[in-house]
């Protein structure tokens, strides 16, 4: 198997991780087009085993966001998290902070380095709040550092009053 790992330890330390027994390769940074790219080289015998790198993943912008098929993972009943005592769904309505907290980990992963916060549009989010919806699924927690402070969210909030949609927020009080 080619194991390959990301996420904000791996990205805040990509070689400490590197170094870890097992671990082929390590994604930093935003990770969908990177890993995509190494399960395609895999997939069709270019990669193989032991590969010992680190990847740099790409930032994204607003109209590269993926919808994610939350049929590839385990179904949500079994989520521990709850919001209103049941199973919730994490969504991402954008990236990024305009803070440089120190102790932040989007500091640390590169998300608050610069400043920039990437919205996804609103029709991408309500799409994806569909898609959960037709399959059972009516609470929703965004963990967007930013969310507060993006004007684009404040749409998709005007668009989801009335909705029946539960949602919580978790961002920045300031």
């Amino acid at each position: 198997p080619l194991i390959v790992v990301g996420g904000p330890n791996p990205t805040a330390m990509p070689a400490e991780t590197l170094a870890e027994e097992g671990i082929d390769i390590v994604v930093s940074g935003e990770g969908e087009r990177a890993f995509a790219e190494i399960a395609s080289a895999f997939a069709a015998g270019r990669l193989r085993p032991p590969q010992k790198q680190v990847v740099v993943g790409e930032r994204l912008a607003s109209s590269d966001f993926p919808i994610l098929d939350r049929t590839l993972v385990r179904p949500a009943e079994s989520y521990r998290r709850r919001c209103f005592g049941r199973p919730v769904i994490t969504l991402e309505a954008s990236r990024g902070c305009r803070n440089h907290c120190f102790f932040c980990n989007s500091s640390i992963n590169g998300a608050g380095s610069h400043g920039r916060v990437v919205s996804k549009a609103a029709d991408l989010v309500l799409s994806e709040i569909e898609t959960a919806r037709s399959a059972g699924q009516n609470c929703f927690r965004f963990n967007d550092d930013s969310f507060v402070f993006a004007a684009e969210q404040h749409d998709l909030l005007d668009r989801l009053a009335g909705s029946g949609v539960q949602y919580r927020i978790f961002a920045n009080a300031n």
